[in-house]
Protein backbone atom coordinates (compact mmCIF):
# COMPACT_ATOMS: atom_id res chain seq x y z
CA UNK A 1 0.00 0.00 0.00
CA UNK A 2 1.48 3.61 -0.86
CA UNK A 3 1.33 6.32 1.52
CA UNK A 4 3.12 9.78 1.93
CA UNK A 5 5.32 10.11 4.56
CA UNK A 6 4.33 11.06 8.02
CA UNK A 7 4.89 15.12 8.92
CA UNK A 8 5.55 16.95 12.13
CA UNK A 9 2.05 18.48 12.84
CA UNK A 10 2.30 21.88 14.84
CA UNK A 11 1.05 25.67 14.29
CA UNK A 12 2.20 27.29 11.24
CA UNK A 13 4.17 24.58 9.52
CA UNK A 14 1.35 24.32 6.55
CA UNK A 15 1.76 27.72 5.94
CA UNK A 16 5.70 27.53 6.14
CA UNK A 17 5.55 24.29 3.73
CA UNK A 18 3.30 26.21 1.14
CA UNK A 19 5.87 29.22 1.42
CA UNK A 20 8.43 27.44 0.69
CA UNK A 21 7.14 25.22 -2.28
CA UNK A 22 5.65 28.47 -3.75
CA UNK A 23 9.65 29.91 -3.49
CA UNK A 24 10.81 26.92 -5.01
CA UNK A 25 8.62 27.15 -7.76
CA UNK A 26 10.10 30.83 -8.25
CA UNK A 27 13.27 29.92 -7.98
CA UNK A 28 12.80 27.38 -11.23
CA UNK A 29 11.05 30.36 -13.14
CA UNK A 30 13.83 32.25 -12.61
CA UNK A 31 16.02 29.70 -14.39
CA UNK A 32 13.81 29.48 -17.34
CA UNK A 33 13.71 33.65 -17.10
CA UNK A 34 17.37 33.18 -17.20
CA UNK A 35 17.42 30.44 -20.04
CA UNK A 36 15.72 32.84 -22.37
CA UNK A 37 18.16 36.08 -21.70
CA UNK A 38 20.80 33.89 -22.44
CA UNK A 39 18.92 32.59 -25.60
CA UNK A 40 18.04 35.64 -27.09
CA UNK A 41 20.88 37.22 -26.67
CA UNK A 42 19.82 40.17 -24.23
CA UNK A 43 22.37 39.35 -21.64
CA UNK A 44 23.79 42.93 -22.18
CA UNK A 45 20.49 44.12 -22.84
CA UNK A 46 21.74 46.40 -19.71
CA UNK A 47 25.28 47.47 -20.08
CA UNK A 48 25.64 48.45 -16.49
CA UNK A 49 23.99 47.46 -12.92
CA UNK A 50 21.46 48.41 -10.98
CA UNK A 51 20.39 50.98 -13.26
CA UNK A 52 19.72 50.32 -17.26
CA UNK A 53 21.33 52.73 -19.27
CA UNK A 54 21.72 54.77 -16.50
CA UNK A 55 17.88 55.09 -16.05
CA UNK A 56 15.68 53.03 -13.38
CA UNK A 57 13.04 52.38 -16.37
CA UNK A 58 14.63 51.67 -19.13
CA UNK A 59 14.51 53.38 -22.36
CA UNK A 60 11.93 52.19 -25.19
CA UNK A 61 13.21 53.77 -27.99
CA UNK A 62 16.70 54.86 -29.03
CA UNK A 63 16.09 58.39 -28.66
CA UNK A 64 15.76 58.76 -25.38
CA UNK A 65 19.61 57.71 -24.77
CA UNK A 66 22.15 60.01 -25.27
CA UNK A 67 23.71 60.88 -29.09
CA UNK A 68 26.59 59.57 -27.84
CA UNK A 69 25.43 56.16 -26.39
CA UNK A 70 27.66 54.01 -28.62
CA UNK A 71 30.91 55.99 -27.24
CA UNK A 72 29.59 55.41 -24.03
CA UNK A 73 28.71 51.62 -24.07
CA UNK A 74 31.36 50.78 -26.68
CA UNK A 75 32.91 47.53 -24.57
CA UNK A 76 29.39 46.19 -23.61
CA UNK A 77 29.32 45.31 -27.50
CA UNK A 78 27.43 49.16 -28.60
CA UNK A 79 30.33 50.43 -30.25
CA UNK A 80 28.91 48.55 -33.78
CA UNK A 81 25.66 46.99 -32.39
CA UNK A 82 22.39 48.98 -32.22
CA UNK A 83 19.94 49.42 -29.50
CA UNK A 84 17.16 46.99 -29.27
CA UNK A 85 14.07 48.24 -26.86
CA UNK A 86 13.37 44.28 -26.74
CA UNK A 87 16.39 42.86 -25.66
CA UNK A 88 16.91 45.25 -22.80
CA UNK A 89 13.44 45.07 -21.48
CA UNK A 90 14.03 41.26 -21.32
CA UNK A 91 16.96 41.65 -19.35
CA UNK A 92 15.43 44.30 -17.16
CA UNK A 93 12.20 41.93 -16.59
CA UNK A 94 15.19 39.52 -15.45
CA UNK A 95 15.96 41.78 -13.31
CA UNK A 96 13.32 42.28 -11.55
CA UNK A 97 12.38 38.97 -11.28
CA UNK A 98 15.29 38.06 -9.46
CA UNK A 99 14.34 41.18 -7.07
CA UNK A 100 11.16 39.22 -6.49
CA UNK A 101 12.71 36.07 -5.80
CA UNK A 102 14.73 37.73 -3.11
CA UNK A 103 11.50 38.57 -1.75
CA UNK A 104 9.86 35.20 -1.61
CA UNK A 105 12.82 34.17 0.05
CA UNK A 106 13.07 36.77 2.38
CA UNK A 107 9.39 35.70 3.08
CA UNK A 108 10.55 32.11 3.60
CA UNK A 109 13.00 33.21 5.97
CA UNK A 110 10.23 34.74 8.25
CA UNK A 111 8.07 31.88 8.11
CA UNK A 112 10.92 29.57 9.22
CA UNK A 113 11.34 31.28 12.47
CA UNK A 114 8.47 29.08 13.63
CA UNK A 115 11.55 25.94 13.75
CA UNK A 116 14.12 28.03 15.21
CA UNK A 117 13.06 25.99 18.15
CA UNK A 118 12.00 23.03 17.33
CA UNK A 119 14.11 22.32 14.24
CA UNK A 120 16.64 25.05 14.03
CA UNK A 121 18.32 23.84 10.78
CA UNK A 122 15.20 24.83 8.72
CA UNK A 123 15.45 27.84 9.87
CA UNK A 124 19.61 27.99 8.89
CA UNK A 125 18.21 26.82 5.58
CA UNK A 126 15.99 29.29 4.86
CA UNK A 127 18.76 32.44 5.69
CA UNK A 128 21.03 30.56 4.13
CA UNK A 129 19.08 30.43 0.78
CA UNK A 130 18.44 34.38 1.47
CA UNK A 131 21.68 34.75 1.56
CA UNK A 132 23.02 32.54 -1.71
CA UNK A 133 19.73 34.85 -3.89
CA UNK A 134 21.35 38.25 -2.68
CA UNK A 135 25.21 36.62 -3.71
CA UNK A 136 23.43 35.51 -6.81
CA UNK A 137 22.42 39.42 -7.28
CA UNK A 138 25.93 40.49 -6.89
CA UNK A 139 27.19 37.87 -9.50
CA UNK A 140 24.97 39.08 -11.68
CA UNK A 141 26.14 42.55 -11.50
CA UNK A 142 29.71 41.35 -11.86
CA UNK A 143 28.39 39.17 -15.06
CA UNK A 144 27.35 42.16 -16.54
CA UNK A 145 30.84 44.40 -15.83
CA UNK A 146 32.30 41.61 -17.31
CA UNK A 147 30.79 41.56 -20.09
CA UNK A 148 29.15 37.68 -20.13
CA UNK A 149 32.57 36.00 -19.38
CA UNK A 150 32.04 32.50 -19.45
CA UNK A 151 33.10 31.70 -16.49
CA UNK A 152 30.98 34.05 -14.21
CA UNK A 153 27.85 33.04 -16.32
CA UNK A 154 28.68 29.17 -15.62
CA UNK A 155 28.93 30.30 -11.71
CA UNK A 156 26.02 32.37 -12.05
CA UNK A 157 24.22 29.36 -13.12
CA UNK A 158 25.45 27.04 -10.80
CA UNK A 159 24.21 28.81 -7.66
CA UNK A 160 20.68 28.70 -8.74
CA UNK A 161 20.82 24.99 -8.73
CA UNK A 162 22.69 25.53 -5.12
CA UNK A 163 19.91 27.90 -4.02
CA UNK A 164 17.58 24.93 -4.74
CA UNK A 165 19.06 22.32 -3.07
CA UNK A 166 19.14 24.24 0.16
CA UNK A 167 15.34 25.01 -0.79
CA UNK A 168 14.80 21.10 -0.97
CA UNK A 169 16.77 20.41 2.27
CA UNK A 170 14.56 22.84 3.83
CA UNK A 171 11.47 20.68 2.70
CA UNK A 172 12.54 17.87 4.08
CA UNK A 173 13.74 18.83 7.35
CA UNK A 174 10.80 20.50 8.39
CA UNK A 175 8.21 17.87 7.46
CA UNK A 176 8.98 14.63 7.40
CA UNK A 177 9.07 12.54 10.82
CA UNK A 178 11.37 9.66 11.76
CA UNK A 179 9.90 6.82 9.73
CA UNK A 180 9.81 3.05 10.17
CA UNK A 181 9.60 1.58 7.02
CA UNK A 182 10.02 -2.42 7.14
CA UNK A 183 9.93 -3.03 3.22
CA UNK A 184 13.37 -0.94 2.32
CA UNK A 185 15.24 -2.94 4.07
CA UNK A 186 18.66 -1.73 3.31
CA UNK A 187 18.15 -0.33 -0.16
CA UNK A 188 18.08 3.24 0.82
CA UNK A 189 21.35 3.72 1.25
CA UNK A 190 22.28 1.61 -1.72
CA UNK A 191 19.82 3.82 -3.93
CA UNK A 192 21.19 7.32 -2.49
CA UNK A 193 24.69 6.29 -3.31
CA UNK A 194 23.98 5.96 -7.16
CA UNK A 195 21.80 8.98 -7.33
CA UNK A 196 24.42 10.67 -5.64
CA UNK A 197 26.80 9.73 -8.35
CA UNK A 198 24.25 10.70 -11.10
CA UNK A 199 23.87 13.95 -9.57
CA UNK A 200 27.31 13.77 -10.19
CA UNK A 201 27.10 13.57 -13.78
CA UNK A 202 24.60 15.59 -14.60
CA UNK A 203 26.67 18.83 -12.93
CA UNK A 204 29.42 17.91 -15.36
CA UNK A 205 26.77 18.16 -17.88
CA UNK A 206 25.51 20.90 -17.07
CA UNK A 207 28.96 22.68 -16.71
CA UNK A 208 29.60 21.16 -20.64
CA UNK A 209 26.62 22.31 -21.45
CA UNK A 210 27.45 26.48 -20.14
CA UNK A 211 31.20 25.89 -21.83
CA UNK A 212 29.15 24.63 -25.23
CA UNK A 213 27.18 27.54 -25.44
CA UNK A 214 30.14 29.85 -24.34
CA UNK A 215 32.16 28.92 -27.27
CA UNK A 216 28.27 29.81 -29.24
CA UNK A 217 28.26 33.23 -28.13
CA UNK A 218 32.22 33.67 -28.39
CA UNK A 219 31.60 33.19 -32.32
CA UNK A 220 28.33 35.34 -32.25
CA UNK A 221 30.30 38.22 -31.09
CA UNK A 222 33.22 38.47 -33.34
CA UNK A 223 31.04 37.41 -36.27
CA UNK A 224 27.09 38.33 -35.29
CA UNK A 225 25.55 38.13 -38.85
CA UNK A 226 26.06 34.61 -38.96
CA UNK A 227 23.43 32.01 -39.57
CA UNK A 228 22.22 30.00 -37.03
CA UNK A 229 23.11 26.97 -39.09
CA UNK A 230 26.53 28.10 -38.38
CA UNK A 231 26.41 27.51 -34.35
CA UNK A 232 27.41 24.00 -34.45
CA UNK A 233 30.60 24.51 -35.94
CA UNK A 234 30.91 27.38 -33.30
CA UNK A 235 30.01 24.98 -30.27
CA UNK A 236 33.37 23.13 -31.08
CA UNK A 237 34.51 19.49 -30.69
CA UNK A 238 33.26 19.97 -26.29
CA UNK A 239 29.47 19.19 -28.47
CA UNK A 240 30.35 16.11 -28.95
CA UNK A 241 31.26 15.19 -25.39
CA UNK A 242 28.34 16.96 -24.13
CA UNK A 243 26.11 14.74 -26.73
CA UNK A 244 27.99 11.48 -25.75
CA UNK A 245 28.13 12.45 -21.72
CA UNK A 246 23.75 12.88 -22.05
CA UNK A 247 23.42 9.10 -22.91
CA UNK A 248 25.43 8.29 -19.94
CA UNK A 249 23.56 10.64 -17.40
CA UNK A 250 20.43 9.09 -19.13
CA UNK A 251 21.48 5.62 -18.13
CA UNK A 252 22.93 6.45 -14.91
CA UNK A 253 19.35 8.19 -13.99
CA UNK A 254 17.55 4.98 -14.85
CA UNK A 255 19.49 2.82 -13.48
CA UNK A 256 19.30 5.02 -10.11
CA UNK A 257 15.04 5.18 -10.62
CA UNK A 258 15.20 1.78 -10.83
CA UNK A 259 17.07 1.11 -7.79
CA UNK A 260 14.75 2.53 -5.99
CA UNK A 261 11.81 1.04 -7.57
CA UNK A 262 11.06 -1.31 -3.79
CA UNK A 263 10.98 2.17 -2.08
CA UNK A 264 8.96 3.81 -4.34
CA UNK A 265 6.17 1.01 -4.03
CA UNK A 266 5.46 2.54 -0.43
CA UNK A 267 6.69 6.31 -0.35
CA UNK A 268 4.43 8.41 -2.52
CA UNK A 269 7.26 11.23 -3.09
CA UNK A 270 9.84 8.90 -4.00
CA UNK A 271 7.66 7.82 -7.00
CA UNK A 272 6.59 11.53 -8.01
CA UNK A 273 10.38 12.49 -7.78
CA UNK A 274 11.23 9.44 -10.22
CA UNK A 275 8.19 10.26 -12.58
CA UNK A 276 9.41 13.49 -12.65
CA UNK A 277 12.72 12.94 -13.56
CA UNK A 278 11.56 10.68 -16.11
CA UNK A 279 9.47 13.00 -17.56
CA UNK A 280 12.73 15.77 -17.79
CA UNK A 281 15.11 13.49 -19.09
CA UNK A 282 12.40 12.59 -22.31
CA UNK A 283 11.97 16.58 -22.41
CA UNK A 284 16.04 16.84 -22.38
CA UNK A 285 16.31 14.52 -25.58
CA UNK A 286 13.99 16.33 -27.38
CA UNK A 287 15.25 19.55 -26.80
CA UNK A 288 18.95 18.50 -27.54
CA UNK A 289 17.73 17.07 -31.01
CA UNK A 290 16.30 20.35 -31.91
CA UNK A 291 19.48 22.24 -30.52
CA UNK A 292 21.44 20.37 -32.70
CA UNK A 293 19.23 19.62 -35.84
CA UNK A 294 18.12 23.17 -35.95
CA UNK A 295 20.88 25.46 -35.11
CA UNK A 296 20.40 26.10 -31.63
CA UNK A 297 16.46 27.60 -32.05
CA UNK A 298 15.90 30.42 -29.21
CA UNK A 299 12.81 29.28 -28.28
CA UNK A 300 13.91 25.51 -27.04
CA UNK A 301 17.51 26.51 -25.19
CA UNK A 302 15.40 27.88 -22.33
CA UNK A 303 13.79 24.62 -21.89
CA UNK A 304 16.32 22.97 -22.12
CA UNK A 305 18.04 24.65 -18.99
CA UNK A 306 14.98 24.45 -16.71
CA UNK A 307 14.63 20.79 -17.81
CA UNK A 308 18.19 19.80 -16.68
CA UNK A 309 17.06 21.72 -13.76
CA UNK A 310 14.25 19.48 -13.20
CA UNK A 311 16.81 16.53 -13.36
CA UNK A 312 18.94 18.00 -10.68
CA UNK A 313 16.27 18.88 -8.03
CA UNK A 314 14.48 14.73 -8.71
CA UNK A 315 17.51 13.53 -8.54
CA UNK A 316 18.75 15.22 -5.00
CA UNK A 317 14.81 15.01 -3.43
CA UNK A 318 15.15 11.43 -4.01
CA UNK A 319 18.60 10.96 -2.87
CA UNK A 320 18.11 13.01 0.13
CA UNK A 321 14.82 10.62 1.21
CA UNK A 322 16.84 7.68 0.47
CA UNK A 323 19.60 8.61 2.95
CA UNK A 324 17.43 9.54 5.46
CA UNK A 325 14.75 6.59 5.25
CA UNK A 326 18.03 4.35 5.60
CA UNK A 327 19.19 6.52 8.69
CA UNK A 328 15.86 6.09 10.13
CA UNK A 329 15.64 2.43 9.95
CA UNK A 330 19.22 1.90 11.25
CA UNK A 331 18.23 4.19 14.05
CA UNK A 332 14.83 2.33 14.53
CA UNK A 333 16.84 -1.72 13.98
CA UNK A 334 19.49 -0.40 16.99
CA UNK A 335 16.87 0.35 19.54
CA UNK A 336 15.47 -2.84 18.79
CA UNK A 337 18.60 -4.58 19.31
CA UNK A 338 19.53 -2.82 22.47
CA UNK A 339 15.68 -2.94 23.65
CA UNK A 340 16.52 -6.77 23.22
CA UNK A 341 19.58 -7.70 24.54
CA UNK A 342 17.41 -6.05 27.81
CA UNK A 343 14.37 -8.00 27.56
CA UNK A 344 16.54 -11.10 27.29
CA UNK A 345 18.48 -10.01 30.95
Amino acid sequence: MQRRLPHIPFPGRSTFRTVLKITIGVVFALIFIGGLVRASGSGMGCPDWPKCFGKLIPPTDVSQLPSNYREIYKDHGYASQPFNAAKTWTEYFNRLFGALTGLFCLWTAYSSLIYRKRIPMVTWLCFTALGLVILEGIIGAVVVRMNLAHQTVTLHFLLAFLIIAVLIMAVIQSGIARHKMEHIENHGNESALMLLASLVMVMLQVIIGTAVRGNIDRGISLAPELPRSSYIELAGNILGSHRVLSFAVSLMCIISIYLTRNISKFVVEIKFASWLVIACLSGQMITGWLLYTYGFPAFAQPFHILLSSGIFAGLFYMMLLCFRLNKSNNEEYKAYKISSKHTDR
